[in-house]
């Protein structure tokens, strides 16, 4: 268990399970819900092909390296679009790109690039300014979450087995939002050989390697399971999930979490 949970997350434990899971299994499941007040979720939309994203990526590292993991949820989201101009992301996917997308429309925007970083409903975070951003990640954290979350894992040979849950604190009425999981993998290198980068040796790290969901959210607990295959040669080590609720109606966040599976291996 990467770190004590707090009473109502204990509370919503008993109502999770794996089916097939053991006894022997179960009892070295590794667990963690969410704190009372909100955990941050940072989103990077970057591309190998945009020769304007290594330094909006080494930014994200930093804040992997220098942010508390329980109270900061960091994702970089490669999109598909540059591919075309030369260099194939191979962290590229197009589900992420439609992401980005909506999260813009959402915001009442048109405007879609690269790098582009969002926290809640701000999509336009300004990362050249570190001291503005991490202020804003501390405003995010005095906010009482609407939403309290749960995961459990089970890490097994080349694939994890998740159970998820969500449920509306009491006194909150956060409305009709998603629930959704990313597995992240840092420590990520790539020699580039065309497109704007190349010749580069690039550097990644919190890269989402598969998104799970939407679970529908709304005014009762919600309770999803999920199988995901690692990446292959992937040390479970440098893997992390984050599970995230976040509004149908604007995109505003309402709470994640985030576990590094380093706290669940042995």
């Amino acid at each position: 268990m990467p770190r004590g949970l707090p009473g109502i997350a204990l509370a919503l434990l008993a109502g999770l399970s794996l089916p097939g899971v053991a006894a022997a299994e179960a009892a070295i499941a590794c667990d963690v819900g969410s704190e009372a007040k909100m955990t941050p979720l940072v989103e990077l939309y970057t591309s190998e092909g945009c020769s304007d994203c290594p330094p909006a990526d080494e930014w994200l590292s930093t804040l992997s390296r220098e942010e508390d993991p329980a109270r900061t949820s960091l994702l970089a989201f490669h999109v598909d679009y540059w591919d075309e101009i030369g260099w194939i992301d191979r962290f590229a996917d197009p589900a992420y790109s439609q992401r980005q997308r909506v999260r813009i429309k959402l915001d009442n925007g048109r405007t879609v690039y690269t790098p582009q970083v969002m926290v809640g409903d701000k999509t336009m975070l300004d990362w050249r300014d570190d001291r503005r951003a991490r202020g804003a990640l501390r405003a995010v954290r005095e906010r009482t979450a609407p939403v309290s979350l749960l995961l459990r894992v089970v890490v097994e040979d080349a694939r994890l087995r998740v159970g998820v849950r969500a449920e509306p604190v009491a006194g909150q009425a956060p409305g009709e939002g998603m629930l959704w999981l990313a597995l992240y993998q840092d420590g990520l290198s790539t020699q580039v050989r065309a497109g704007e980068n190349d010749g580069l040796t690039l550097r990644h790290d919190r890269v989402v390697r598969a998104l799970k969901g939407p679970w529908a959210v709304g005014r009762a607990p919600v309770v999803g399971e999920t199988a995901i295959e690692l990446p292959e040669g992937a040390d479970p080590r440098r893997l992390g999930l984050v599970l995230f609720a976040e509004s149908t109606r604007d995109g505003s966040a309402w709470q994640s979490l985030n576990m590094p599976l380093a706290d669940c291996v042995r």
